[in-house]
């Protein structure tokens, strides 16, 4: 009897220990895509600011050195936390695009579903946020101010569900140069599924782009 109880607390302190070790893991997984994250989303908006500066468009410039600051904090704070409060991820979210609408002048709109509210749900943090740079990037830079984003969010019985929309011309994730953003977002999906989310993400790119995501018993 005594026996059998010394060797199922072993087994139990075993696995135990495997199991911190695997979340262990998976959280410096989660770690090292993020890192790889921030400074690709930094590098974009610093890229439209050297554009600004090198037409002599000061005005702009400041302004967007203003915003910029504000983007800086946000980031800055959000980088040290795996999960955001969504509001909070919605004021990253728009600083980054009020920036490129500086440069690129495009129409943009973001719809939250009065059923949804922001600060009390919480998201991963900066993991919409490559496909925004995407879809302005890939999708509706050069077409001005005739450029449309849209980003619709809203609760579907339970599931959050992020649509993020341009009527760019699509673009192909096989290029090394457009997909980056997205094998991270991938990336990240698959390690947070681990963890215990249900994370769900497509694309549909055909008359402009399309993405989903669906965060299944979220809200």
């Amino acid at each position: 009897m005594i026996v059998s109880a010394i060797l199922f607390y072993f087994i139990f302190r075993v696995r135990v220990k495997r199991a911190k070790e695997k979340a262990q893991k998976t959280k410096l997984e989660l770690q090292a895509i993020q890192a790889q994250l921030n400074p690709h989303f930094m590098f974009n908006a610093l890229g439209s600011i050297q554009y600004l500066v090198n037409n002599n468009d000061k005005e702009n410039a400041n302004q967007y050195l203003t915003e910029f600051s504000s983007l800086l904090r946000n980031s800055l704070y959000n980088n040290e936390q795996e999960m955001v409060p969504l509001s909070k991820e919605l004021q990253t979210m728009d600083s980054y695009i009020r920036l490129e609408k500086l440069r690129f002048n495009f129409q943009y709109q973001l719809n939250v579903a009065q059923n949804i509210q922001p600060e009390n749900i919480s998201i991963p943090t900066l993991l919409i946020q490559p496909m925004i740079e995407n879809a302005i990037k890939h999708g509706i830079s050069s077409l001005k101010e005739n450029g449309v984003l849209l980003i619709n969010i809203e609760q579907k019985t339970k599931d959050l569900v992020v649509e993020i929309k341009d009527n760019g011309k699509g673009f192909d994730t096989t290029q090394p140069s457009k997909g980056f953003g997205i094998k991270l977002v991938k990336e990240r999906i698959e390690v947070l599924n681990k963890q215990g989310y249900k994370i769900k993400f497509s694309i549909v790119s055909n008359n402009g782009t399309s993405v989903r995501f669906v965060f299944e018993n979220w809200v």
